[in-house]
C-alpha cells in the first residue's frame, strides 16, 4: 500500500501514527492514500471527532445522553487525557492542572507537535483575549521566540519559536488559541443570467454605486481597462504592515485579477460581454499571495486588520475571501476564522468560497468559510442553455458540508462558478496552470480575458450582488445580506450540504424587504440520540423570527420538523436528508461517512495538504 505524507493537523496520539515534520511548518503523519484503490477503509479511518459539545448540545440533553457509547474525543477529554498523563508523568496537582490548561489552548497540530520532543522552530498564530501587551511580547521573546507580526485591531500576533517552548509558550491564561501559520495558497453572460442578474433598462435593475469598495484579498490585482482599481496593498511576508504600492503589474498570479473582474469589471475591453456583478466598483487590492500563488494565514489576518483600520476612509463595504485551507480545528481554534468573524462583526460584508474538495465528498468545507457567521459560497455548473436551469447542477469540484468538527451546515448558497470568462493578467501564471484558456474576442481584447473554474469564481459574484444590494439600501447590515440571500435562493433538488439554500438569485434579493435584527449564523448539524436521524438548529429561533424558517430557506426544510424528544432550537431530519443515505444498524451513512455512536469518521483530513489555496480549480466541469 503506498504511503503519503499528508498534512494533518491531528494529535498522534488519537490515531497512532508516527509524527514527522513537513516545511518546518506542518505536522505530517503517515497515512493511506484516499487515491490509493487498494485502501479505502484506511482512507475513511481518519480521526474519530467528538462532537456533541461542538455541535453546542448541553451533556444533559437528550440528544447526547443518548447516544451509546458515546465518548468524547474533543478538546475537552483530550485536555483531561493530557491531565492525567502529566499526573502519571509527576508533576503534582497544580502543575498537571496548568499544563492542562496550557495544552487546551493549542490547537491538535501544536499539541502533537509539543508531544513529540521536537526543537525545530516553528512558525505560529497567537489569539488572545486582549491585544498582547509589550510584557507578553517581552515574554515570548525570553522563551527564545520572535515577534514576527502584530496587528492594529485584531488581538492576534505571529511568532516564531522552538517547539521545545510551546508548553510555556501556551501558559498564558489571556491566550485564547496557538495554532500553526499554516502555508496558504491561491486555491460571463450565461453566468449573470443563471444568478439572475437584472439587466439595464429591467425594472428591478439595481445602477452599482462605484463609490462603494471592495476588499479583494488575494494574489493581488493588475491594470486592466475593466477595473476601477482605488488602491493596491503589499499584505505579503516582506513587510509588518500592508504597505501601499504603485505597482500596476502586483498579480503575477492573475487570480486577484480574475475575481475584481467578477465583482466589478466594466466590460470595457469586450463592449461589455464580459462585464462584472457591480460594474465600476470600487476596488481595494491587498496581496497576501506571492507571484508564485503562495502565503501564509497570518497575511491573510494582514490583510482583515488593514480593513478593520482603513475600510471605513476607503468606504469599504464587502471583503472577498476566495482562498480556503482545510478546517482542521473548531472554529474556536482557528485564527483565520476568528478574524474573519472580527471583520464582520465589525459591519463588513464577508465572502468566502467553500473550497474545491467537492471530489473527497463531505466535511470539505475550508477556512475561513467554516466560520458560521460569515457567506460561504459554493460553485454551480451552469449548461449554458438560457433562462433554462434545469440542467444546472452543483459543480463536480465544489466542496460540501457540514464543516468537520464543528458540524455546521454550509455551503450557505452557490453561484455560478464554473468556466467563468472575466479579467486576465497578462502572462498570468494560471493560464499555464489551466491549459492557457484565454478567451478570444477580436483584436482589440484578445488576451484581456480567461475562462477559470472554481468556486473561487462564486464567492466573486456573490460579493458583487451583495454590493448591489447596498447599492439599493446602504443602511443593510452583514446578516440581513446573508438572511436575504438565503431565503431567496432559487431552491433546487439536493443534499442542503451540497446545495446550501439553492442558488443566488439576484433580483429577488434585491426585491426581499425582510430584515433580521441578530446574526444569521449557519446552523449546526450533531446526530440524535437514536442514531438514525440529524437535528439541525432552527433558524427561525436562531435567527429570531419565523420568516426564516427552515421549510422557507432550504429546499427540503419542510421535512424538518420537532419531535417529542427534540432538544429546544432544533428540528429533526432523517435519512431524506441525504441525497444517498442509508440507515445502518449502528448510525446514519452518509456519501460513505458515518455518523455513529457521536463520533464523525471523516477523511476530510485527507485532501492535498493543509496549505491555502486560492479556490479555483484547474479543470472545470
Amino acid at each position: 500500500m503506498k504511503l503519503n505524507k499528508l498534512a494533518l493537523a491531528v494529535s498522534a496520539a488519537l490515531v497512532g501514527s508516527s509524527v514527522a515534520w513537513l516545511d518546518q511548518q506542518q505536522i505530517a503523519v503517515e497515512v493511506a492514500s484516499a487515491s490509493d484503490p487498494a485502501a479505502p477503509l484506511a482512507a475513511r479511518s481518519a480521526t474519530p471527532i467528538a462532537f456533541t459539545q461542538a455541535a453546542g448540545i448541553p451533556s444533559s440533553d437528550t440528544a447526547a445522553t443518548g447516544m451509546a457509547g458515546a465518548v468524547a474525543v474533543g478538546f475537552d477529554s483530550a485536555a483531561a487525557a493530557v491531565s492525567e498523563s502529566s499526573e502519571d508523568s509527576g508533576y503534582d496537582a497544580d502543575e498537571a492542572r496548568a499544563l492542562s490548561a496550557a495544552r487546551a489552548r493549542m490547537s491538535q497540530s501544536v499539541r502533537a507537535l509539543a508531544a513529540s520532543g521536537s526543537t525545530e522552530t516553528v512558525e505560529l498564530l497567537l489569539a488572545y483575549d486582549t491585544p498582547a501587551s509589550e510584557a507578553e511580547l517581552e515574554r515570548i521573546v525570553d522563551l527564545g521566540g520572535e515577534v514576527a507580526q502584530r496587528y492594529q485591531h485584531l488581538p492576534m500576533a505571529a511568532v516564531r519559536i522552538s517547539a521545545a517552548a510551546l508548553e510555556s509558550l501556551a501558559g498564558n491564561p489571556a491566550l485564547q488559541v496557538v495554532d500553526l501559520d499554516a502555508p496558504v495558497f491561491a486555491s460571463s453572460a450565461s453566468a449573470r443570467q443563471t444568478a439572475q442578474l437584472p439587466q439595464a433598462g429591467a425594472q428591478s435593475y439595481q445602477q452599482p454605486n462605484t463609490s462603494f469598495g471592495i476588499a479583494v484579498v488575494d494574489s493581488g490585482v493588475q491594470a486592466h481597462p475593466d477595473l476601477n482599481v482605488k488602491s493596491r496593498w503589499n499584505c505579503t511576508k516582506k513587510f509588518s504592515i500592508c504597505i501601499p504600492t504603485a505597482d500596476a503589474k502586483q498579480d503575477r498570479y492573475g487570480h486577484g485579477t480574475h475575481i475584481a473582474g467578477i465583482v466589478g469589471g466594466k466590460g470595457t475591453a469586450s463592449a461589455g460581454a464580459h462585464s462584472g456583478i457591480a460594474p465600476g466598483t470600487a476596488v481595494h487590492s491587498l496581496q497576501v499571495l506571492n507571484p508564485a500563488g503562495k502565503g501564509n494565514a497570518s497575511m491573510v489576518i494582514k490583510a482583515l486588520d488593514w480593513v478593520l483600520a482603513n475600510g471605513t476612509a476607503h468606504n469599504v463595504k464587502v471583503v472577498n475571501l476566495s482562498l480556503g485551507a482545510p478546517t482542521r480545528e473548531s472554529v474556536a481554534m482557528d485564527p483565520l476564522a476568528l478574524a474573519a468573524e472580527k471583520v464582520w462583526d465589525a459591519g463588513y460584508v464577508v465572502v468566502a468560497s467553500a473550497g474545491n474538495n467537492g471530489h473527497y465528498g463531505d466535511f470539505t468545507i475550508t477556512s475561513p468559510g467554516a466560520a458560521r457567521k460569515i457567506l460561504t459560497v459554493g460553485s454551480l455548473t451552469s449548461s449554458g442553455t438560457g433562462a433554462d436551469f434545469s440542467d444546472d447542477y452543483v459543480s463536480t469540484f465544489s466542496s460540501r458540508g457540514p464543516t468537520a468538527v464543528d458540524l455546521t451546515l454550509k455551503p450557505d448558497l452557490l453561484a455560478p462558478g464554473n468556466r467563468y470568462v472575466a479579467a486576465s493578467a497578462p502572462d498570468m501564471d494560471l493560464k499555464v496552470r489551466v491549459g492557457n484558456r484565454g478567451v478570444g474576442c477580436g483584436k482589440t481584447c484578445d488576451g484581456s480575458y480567461v475562462e477559470l473554474s472554481g468556486t473561487s469564481m462564486a464567492a466573486g459574484v456573490v460579493s458583487g450582488a451583495a454590493l448591489l444590494m447596498l447599492a439599493k439600501d446602504p443602511t443593510l447590515s452583514p446578516a440581513t445580506i446573508k438572511a436575504r440571500m438565503m431565503k431567496t435562493a432559487r431552491k433546487i433538488e439536493g443534499d442542503p450540504t451540497a446545495v446550501g439554500a439553492g442558488v443566488l438569485n439576484i433580483s429577488a434579493a434585491l426585491a426581499n424587504s425582510a430584515v433580521t435584527s441578530g446574526q444569521t449564523l449557519s446552523p449546526k448539524m450533531v446526530p440524535h440520540g437514536d442514531g438514525k436521524s440529524l437535528l439541525i438548529e432552527d433558524t427561525a429561533s436562531l435567527w429570531g423570527h419565523s420568516r426564516w424558517s427552515a421549510d422557507g430557506i432550504w429546499q427540503v426544510g419542510y421535512l424538518w420538523g420537532e419531535s417529542a424528544d427534540t432538544p429546544d432550537g432544533f428540528l429533526e431530519a432523517n435519512s431524506y436528508l441525504w441525497a444517498n443515505s442509508a440507515l445502518a444498524g449502528d448510525g446514519i451513512e452518509a456519501n460513505s461517512y458515518l455518523w455513529a455512536n457521536s463520533y464523525l469518521w471523516a477523511n476530510s483530513y485527507l485532501w492535498a495538504n493543509s496549505y491555502l489555496w486560492a479556490n479555483s480549480a484547474e479543470m472545470g466541469d
